[in-house]
């Protein structure tokens, strides 16, 4: 966020994708707005397929204008689809002190401030395709927000003196609706001076939170001969409600710091768990990992970072991918806490991952050929592969068209291909899902093909067909032109007027025929435009 590329303390935001073991660079965001933009990349989210960037920008900070920026990818370049702070109501403040993205890039949470109520609001934003509306509104304080993976919970925390308070509310959303789903109240014995609520994550699946509770002293502590409630609280989903089920905390007889679990991430199905301790008082950072094995939580691995304290805070920011196979650690540079001048140490991220790389996709492509799409792929190695599902975007929902089997374990390339066949006119969106045989998944990037009307018009089959009593049948034309569409039966006498108006060039139109008035027999559909005619037979049996 102090990048000075275009101007000082301007940010920037980056990109990083991965090849076998090697992270590389791909793409640089700068913040395109008006002089006097600082701190662009404050906060970043991505969403899980790497389609969506969510960018924090404190633009004009000194009225208190920020605003959260929303970047799209096509292919390998990234677009500025929406400004958020457009669309909040005027007088609606620091914007994006928090946010969240779903995983599937639909849902956004930002923090916001509303000066004539003097208080902190949460607003719920949601897209249509391209387009960002603001959905809800949460008259709620909040020091952290979380998404599940599909935006169908949401976690609003927060941090209190008066333990009495609750430190979470879950939210679930039924359609447009946002309703009350669970309350998270601070287990029995837990001491005020413990800021449990100052971060929270929500598991992907929406059955796990996890709150963070750093406790902020600045008088270091011995753990040995007492107490410590700093760390991560885990909640879970019950029959009844959510309840406090787990303290996951450094082993005791140590000492990782007072800032443990100033952030803190779960995976998709809330089995793995990580809290950051930075180092913000001197401390060593750290970050541990914790696996819930037969329903107990263990820690399984902790890094520790006590060279560079505390000009780099080692675990300032942290996120798990979704199979929890994959880690990332933030440690921004911000110079030395007291007086003399900083070491030369910059920012980094540091990413942990598996020693062995289960499915290594190096091509993946769609081909349009009139009315179908081709996809083809490649690995150049499996690990516990059994296959491909592959999924199509339908009306911002990912659905999927079929499975296709991996090769298991093999250290040679292998091709695979899948089509796709009878899809509208318009761009379609595709993506793999490559599911190990334990289980544990992880997404591709997207892919688009665009299928187009070749000649002067596409006429599908009718389906069901034979039918009772409903079928239906869809057309495309390829330009602007007025179109009827006639059923007869099998003496040429008319029966009905299925589609009289007109239709617009590259779109398609579904057009039903209805059975309920109708003896069985044999039936023909004729479809006549400016610039073709065309038939089809369909059979009702009742």
């Amino acid at each position: 966020s102090g990048d000075d590329e275009a101007g000082e303390d301007a940010g920037a935001a980056y990109i990083f994708e991965r090849s076998g073991t090697m992270w590389n660079q791909t793409w640089k965001f700068i913040h395109p707005g008006a002089a006097g933009a600082q701190h662009f990349g404050l906060q970043t989210h991505i969403s899980a397929a790497g389609n969506r960037a969510l960018i924090t920008v404190l633009t004009h900070s000194s009225d208190g204008l920020h605003d959260v920026l929303i970047y799209s990818r096509k292919s390998n370049a990234w677009t500025l689809e929406a400004e958020l702070g457009e669309i909040v109501p005027e007088g609606d403040l620091y914007l994006g002190g928090k946010t969240a993205l779903s995983a599937d890039g639909v849902y956004v949470l930002a923090t916001a401030y509303r000066e004539d109520q003097a208080q902190v609001v949460v607003h719920v934003f949601q897209r249509t395709g391209a387009t960002w509306n603001l959905q809800h509104t949460f008259d709620m304080a909040a020091d952290d927000v979380s998404l599940s993976a599909e935006g169908q919970y949401a976690l609003l925390s927060k941090s209190s003196f008066d333990t009495a308070v609750p430190v979470g509310h879950i939210f679930t959303r039924e359609g447009s609706t946002w309703i009350l789903d669970g309350v998270l109240n601070a287990p029995d014995g837990t001491p005020p001076q413990v800021y449990l609520g100052y971060s929270g994550a929500l598991s992907g699946d929406g059955q796990s939170a996890l709150i963070g509770a750093p406790q902020q002293l600045l008088e270091p502590r011995s753990k040995e001969g007492e107490e410590f409630f700093t760390g991560g609280y885990l909640f879970e989903r019950t029959g009844e409600g959510w309840a406090f089920v787990s303290h996951l905390d450094n082993p005791p007889g140590t000492h990782v710091g007072d800032d443990d679990g100033w952030d803190v991430a779960l995976n998709f199905d809330g089995t793995r768990a990580m809290v950051a301790s930075p180092a913000h008082h001197s401390f060593p950072s750290s970050v541990q990992v914790f696996d819930q094995v037969s329903g107990q939580w263990s820690q399984v691995h902790t890094s520790d970072f006590e060279d560079f304290e505390p000009y780099t805070y080692f675990g300032d920011a942290i996120t798990l991918s979704e199979d929890g196979q994959w880690g990332a650690v933030g440690a921004p540079f911000y110079g030395p806490c007291c007086n003399g001048p900083p070491p030369p140490y910059p920012g980094y991220v540091r990413v942990f991952g598996p020693e062995n790389i289960p499915v290594e996709l190096t091509n993946f492509t769609a081909q349009a050929n009139e009315n179908s799409v081709h996809l083809a792929w490649e690995t150049s190695s499996e690990t516990n592969n059994a296959g491909f599902e592959v999924q199509t975007l339908r009306s911002d929902a990912w659905t999927g068209l079929g499975f296709v089997e991996g090769h298991g374990t093999t250290t040679e390339a292998q091709s695979y291909t899948f089509d796709e066949v009878n899809l509208d006119v318009g761009t379609h969106t595709f993506r793999l899902k490559q599911i190990d045989f334990d289980g544990a998944f992880e997404y591709s990037q997207e892919v688009e093909a665009t299928v187009e009307v070749v000649g002067t018009h596409q006429l599908s089959s009718a389906y069901p067909n034979p039918f009772n009593p409903q079928s239906q049948f869809r057309l495309a034309v390829a330009r602007d032109q007025h179109v009827t569409a006639i059923l007869y039966d099998a003496l040429g006498r008319r029966v009905s007027v299925l589609f009289n108006g007109q239709m617009e060039g590259q779109t398609t139109q579904v057009v039903a025929i209805s059975g309920d008035a109708l003896p069985s027999g044999t039936y023909f559909v004729r479809v006549l435009g400016e610039t073709f005619v065309d038939a089809l037979q369909v059979t009702l049996a009742k």
